[in-house]
């Protein structure tokens, strides 16, 4: 019987190999929020665990990481959604990074984990949207406060390091006049520094946080070499020079990108007059489903909306004015965002050199 350099035989040895490889694939089961739990029973369940979460952290994003809630008469929405997100956690098998929730009282905008995508527009359901760890990718939120005209100077610090010079798509949210002011000027900045080429999709919304100083906007950013992100406008028009572009129409140039469903998200802000006011309910985000299958959706109905064109070649023009609020009207904005790892930033400064576009070189 042979011994090993530890002091076991070399049964032993293979035994303790294989009781962790049965162990392995008994923990490999569980959804994280159980997992993190197994962690606590020993330090072999630990270190195994622990190889576990970090190998899902470098996986594909498996959904379903989203769904809808109804919520109930009188329950604060941030109840219901923290509800919602432990529903979610017990069935997620990567670890996510953030958990949005969009609830408005203008209504809501989400597709189920089964069933047909919904626009709720009477402000008593909410989605959730649960955005998971990826190399090369930073996802995060912050109330941003600037002066306009904003600088790189003001904004950067307030971002998670190396966040703003990766940024490669951007969701700007507010709740006043004020907060639409600094909004707008955030996303000026947004636009000019990085040569139209940033996702960017928001608008006013109902309430921020009940802690946001009035004259802060809400910015939700994707950032890093393993994010790529692209919007568009529905019904821009820009002077009355040129024809609306239609809900499929937009839908299209986003899908004719070709990012993987499977690692891509989708938002929406659209004003509080479209949705079933002007269409039939549900009809674009319905729209969105059919041209851009498979990729979840998540959004909120605005008093006012803020985003760009960067897709089709198109270069989105910003009034001139700094003073400007550049708030659109009777607009919807789509927005992809796609997790595609760390060969991003040569797709993207591929298509931009075909579109004529100038493409993000930073580091």
């Amino acid at each position: 019987m042979a011994i090993c350099h530890d002091g076991l035989t070399t049964q032993q040895t293979a035994l303790l190999t294989s009781e962790y490889e049965v162990l392995r694939l008994v923990l490999s089961h569980l959804p994280c929020s159980r997992l993190h739990s197994a962690r606590a029973v020993c330090r072999a369940w630990r270190d195994v665990a622990d190889i576990i979460l970090k190998k899902r952290r470098l996986a594909s994003w498996q959904p379903p990481l989203w769904d809808t809630e109804t919520v109930p008469a009188g329950e604060p929405p941030a109840e219901a959604a923290s509800r919602l997100v432990r529903r979610l956690l017990e069935r997620c098998y990567s670890e996510p990074a953030v958990a949005l929730f969009a609830h408005s009282l203008s209504g809501c905008v989400a597709t189920p984990a089964a069933g047909a995508p919904l626009e709720e527009q009477a402000g008593d359901r909410l989605g959730v949207l649960l955005i998971p760890r990826r190399p090369g990718a930073q996802v995060g939120l912050c109330l941003v406060r600037c002066r306009s005209p904003a600088t790189v100077e003001q904004v950067r610090p307030q971002l998670e390091d190396g966040a703003w010079d990766r940024l490669r798509g951007a969701l700007v949210f507010f709740s006043s006049r004020r907060g639409m002011h600094t909004a707008s000027a955030l996303a000026r900045l947004i636009h000019s520094e990085f040569g139209g080429t940033v996702a960017l999709a928001g608008g006013w919304v109902d309430l921020l946080s009940p802690r946001a100083p009035a004259d802060a906007a809400l910015l939700v950013y994707f950032s890093g070499p393993g994010v790529r992100g692209a919007s568009a406008v529905v019904d821009e028009r820009e002077g009355g020079t040129r024809p609306p572009l239609d809900t499929a129409g937009a839908a299209q140039m986003l899908a004719d990108l070709r990012y993987p469903a499977a690692d891509t998200i989708g938002f929406m802000s659209a004003c509080c007059g479209r949705g079933g006011y002007a269409f039939v309910p549900g009809f674009e985000a319905a729209e969105f489903a059919r041209v851009v299958p498979d990729v979840p959706l998540l959004g909120v109905f605005v008093n006012g909306e803020l985003g760009a064109m960067t897709v089709g070649g198109k270069k989105h023009r910003f009034p001139t004015d700094p003073d400007d609020p550049m708030i659109m009207s009777y607009t919807t904005l789509f927005m992809v965002v796609n997790f595609c790892g760390e060969d991003a930033r040569e797709d993207d400064k591929s298509r931009g050199d075909r579109n004529g576009d100038r493409a993000v070189t930073r580091n």
